[in-house]
């Protein structure tokens, strides 16, 4: 049988033989993240950019600053202001809710006022899957589709935990140990 074919039909198997390799399909060993790039400077009109490529996914963001005087009743605090309008349309999408749409809005608004930004620490955060005896880094969409138990590891940047979670499926039958230090950031144990 042709190897898609069988993965089309039996992801599962499919995925247990791959292990049993101590390789993924997209070629990574078991514990290796994503491949990822970061380009600071990407957006030349911007104030502060960064493209970031995670895998097959990449994500730009940017950030045009201005000087404001503040409010009388919050001088120390700041807003974000560069970001759009939008709403979602029936399929779930987000649409950019352009100025000549005015009160002609179909779809009620996402974001209508200023949001607050409040950052005291960075969160960085670990998904792993665990499979049986194995865990995985850094799962794709498919993997974690199939196999049994998805955890995600919260931490700050003074490593803290922030959140440990383990959405849906079966209780989880292992002991987690978490252990975080500035050398070893995350290690699961079972």
């Amino acid at each position: 049988m042709e190897v898609d074919a069988f993965r089309g039909l039996f992801p599962l198997r499919f995925h247990e033989h791959q292990l049993l390799e101590s390789i993924r399909p997209d070629t990574r060993k078991l514990g290796k993240a994503r491949d990822i790039t970061l380009a600071l400077g990407a957006v030349a009109s911007a104030d502060g950019s960064a493209l970031a490529k995670i895998g097959f996914i990449t994500m730009l963001a940017a950030i045009k600053m201005e000087i404001m005087t503040p409010t009388t009743e919050s001088p120390d605090k700041g807003c974000i202001v560069q970001i759009p309008v939008v709403s979602l349309n029936d399929d779930g999408r987000v649409v950019v809710v352009s100025e000549e749409d005015g009160g002609k809005l179909k779809y009620e608004l996402v974001n209508k006022g200023k949001r607050k930004l409040k950052l005291s620490r960075v969160p960085f955060f670990l998904t792993c899957i665990l499979h049986k005896n194995y865990i995985l880094a850094y799962p794709t969409t498919e993997e974690e589709s199939i196999m049994e138990t998805l955890v995600t590891v919260v931490l700050d940047s003074s490593f803290h935990l922030v959140s440990l979670n383990k959405p849906g499926g079966p209780v989880l039958a292992y002991t987690l140990a978490i252990q975080v230090s500035p050398q070893n950031i995350t290690s699961l144990t079972m």
